[in-house]
């Protein structure tokens, strides 16, 4: 199986990044108060919470956000990160504002630092706040 850095995984492997992923969404949803389709399995065709909302999780507490070409430009990307059961929502960004040539790596994907998301409490204050 690929893993998103493209090295190879084995099965119990791929199991727990997409178990960790689906639970970096649920903590988006609970935070953003908003329903949890766990059935949401249309990868990359339809947002991970609401209807505009990509969550992108790493393990690591100073991790970055990372995009990649498949990302959909007019959502909203936020960063969880930890493992369960804690998560720690870090902040956010809209994806067509996130890539910039400056944060693009040579392997075509756009690396954001906690430092360049906008806090969580700013997305009420947002224009995209009508989208919550």
């Amino acid at each position: 199986f690929p893993s998103h850095d493209k090295r190879p995984i084995n099965f119990p492997q791929m199991v727990d990044q997409q178990s960790e992923a689906i639970g970096a969404e649920l903590a988006l949803a609970k935070y953003l108060k908003y329903p949890f389709d766990f059935g949401n399995r249309n990868y990359k065709n339809k947002a991970d919470v609401g209807s505009n909302f990509e969550v992108k999780h790493t393990k690591w507490k100073d991790g970055s956000l990372i995009l990649y070409e498949h990302d959909r430009n007019q959502d909203i990307a936020v960063l969880a990160t930890g493992s369960m059961p804690f998560y720690y929502i870090c902040g956010w960004i809209p994806i067509s504002m996130a890539r910039r040539p400056s944060q693009r790596r040579n392997d075509g994907c756009w690396w954001i630092g906690q430092q360049d998301l906008h806090p969580m409490a700013n997305l009420v204050r947002s224009q995209y706040a009508d989208q919550l």
